[in-house]
């Protein structure tokens, strides 16, 4: 419920007027009604506290077979001490721990 949210809103709504929901689908038979802000949030984000983004970090890796770049995409700062303490949480906290 924030300026991440709102701006997966208006690429679902962008996207969706361009026929090119599937582009966010994670499985292409999937209705487009089921692309929503929230759902790519959940299934396009990682979000959550050290242990649950640390858990989603190791399923990912285990399921694309490793990763040797790790990029995180930072913007819309509406609250800029707290994204930079979430990136200096993922720097100190969660890569280190990653294979």
């Amino acid at each position: 419920n924030g300026t991440l949210r709102d701006a997966f809103a208006y690429l679902v709504k962008i996207l969706g007027s361009l026929g090119q929901l599937q582009l966010m689908k994670s499985d292409p038979d999937m209705p487009d009604e089921a692309v929503t802000a929230d759902y790519c949030l959940k299934e396009l984000c990682i979000i959550g506290d050290r242990k649950t983004v640390t858990d989603r970090f190791h399923a990912l890796h285990d399921e694309v077979g490793g990763f040797g770049t790790l990029l995180m995409i930072a913007h819309d700062w509406d609250d800029e001490a707290k994204w930079r303490a979430s990136m200096r949480t993922l720097a100190t906290d969660i890569v280190p721990k990653l294979p």
